[in-house]
């Protein structure tokens, strides 16, 4: 969806859109609702030469869309001539016997992929009053844990109170429909980023992953779960598969530029975070990793103008503190961390302690980095190979950080 979506409303050509997209072919197509009636119209497009193969229409009512898709999804097969081993997974799909809940669901997922604060708590209250109204309606149940763990992840709120509430979800999610692979990989994040359970980690990421092996989303968290133990091929081997399914994801991108810097091809993570930065101009911390990648790569003066880029200003910050570091300006960039400690001693303490880690300033260091595990910030899911706290790996106390978080030593 993060992919085809960037196309919806545009006039590109169909044959551009499927290159762009690594797809043979493309399904386009148009919804219109007029109370309880809808009509799908749908085509598939050759994108090598443009030729249509196969269209049709479909006037429904509401509570038929589901079927509609199934139809669509068997008409392809057939009309591409295609082998597939079983379409039983779309036809024994959770069918709402009410439209008001299929309605809050579609609501609460256009919600979602906004991915902002509100986004989450909009979808929150769609998914949970489709629930209400249908209690036994399992992808409801399923993308209600996913979003529920996402709002600690991005830090909306307390992770004391996210991960158990998205825990709870995840379990519930279960007991509708045990084959979903969405609240494996809600349990799977919240043992990684609050429980710090590795081996359950990895037990929910193996179930995950083979429930939907190509499922973009389930590929990425799986990445991220091998890159907080230092399995980094491991990790690349999944965000390779989410990129092949999603090419234009931009948080496949992010984290395959992080696996990249930790690998120590700096060339590599340098393109993938341009090529992110090409999806998405504004996406968060972008800029701010590409500085990172060239401060690496011992190019500090395009590193800071990549940290001056970053938006919101107070996301420069960070950057701007290591980097004027590197570059002898001491004064802009005690300016700079002190700024951070005043706006970023809530929430940020691991972009603390890596800015005192690279001035050598070992004890503060330290003392961000027990805060941060103290609140589980989700950026602790960089900590091993971090290259910002290189200078504390010999440190008697990183080790002790590194059990502390059940982490390899």
């Amino acid at each position: 969806r993060t992919s085809s979506f960037q196309f919806k409303g545009k006039t590109d050509d169909l044959r551009q859109i499927g290159t762009t997209l690594g797809a043979a072919y493309v399904v386009e197509g148009s919804v219109r609702r007029s109370g309880d009636h809808v009509r799908v119209t749908a085509q598939v497009i050759d994108s090598r030469d443009g030729a249509r193969r196969w269209s049709e229409t479909y006037d429904r009512d509401v509570t038929d869309i589901l079927k509609v898709q199934y139809e669509i999804a068997a008409s392809l097969v057939r009309a591409l001539q295609l082998e597939v081993t079983s379409l039983s997974s779309l036809q024994q799909r959770a069918l709402p016997k009410r439209k008001d809940a299929y309605d809050s669901y579609l609501r609460g997922m256009h919600a979602l992929n906004r991915f902002d604060q509100r986004g989450f708590e909009e979808a929150v209250a769609d998914f949970q009053h489709a629930l209400e109204v249908e209690p036994t309606f399992a992808p409801a149940a399923a993308e209600l844990s996913r979003t529920l763990v996402l709002l600690p992840l991005f830090g909306f709120v307390r992770p004391q109170v996210g991960y158990e509430q998205a825990r709870a979800a995840a379990d519930k999610a279960l007991k509708l429909d045990v084959n979903s692979a969405l609240p494996h990989t809600v349990l799977g994040l919240v043992h990684t980023y609050y429980d710090w359970d590795r081996r359950a980690a990895a037990e929910e990421f193996k179930i995950a992953v083979a429930l939907a092996p190509h499922d973009p989303v389930v590929l990425l968290h799986a990445a991220q779960e091998r890159m907080s133990v230092g399995q980094w091929s491991e990790a690349k081997r999944f965000l390779d598969a989410s990129i092949a399914v999603d090419p234009l994801g931009p948080s496949a991108h992010q984290v395959l530029g992080w696996v990249y810097l930790r690998l120590g091809r700096l060339s590599e993570a340098g393109d993938t975070l341009r090529r992110l930065l090409e999806i998405d101009p504004s996406y968060v911390y972008a800029h701010h990793d590409l500085g990172i990648v060239l401060l690496a790569d011992r190019k500090p003066e395009a590193a800071l103008a990549e940290f001056q880029k970053e938006t919101p200003a107070g996301a420069q910050l960070p950057g701007l503190a290591v980097v004027y570091y590197a570059l002898s300006r001491t004064k802009e960039a005690d300016a700079a961390l002190a700024r951070l400690e005043t706006e970023g001693a809530d929430n940020r303490a691991m972009e603390l302690a890596e800015v005192y880690a690279i001035r050598g300033q070992k004890d503060k260091a330290f003392k961000w980095l027990d805060r941060a595990c103290t609140r589980k910030e989700w950026t602790l899911i960089g900590l091993v190979g971090d290259p910002l706290l290189k200078n504390l790996e010999g440190d008697p106390r990183y080790k002790a950080l590194l059990r502390r978080m059940n982490l390899p030593e």
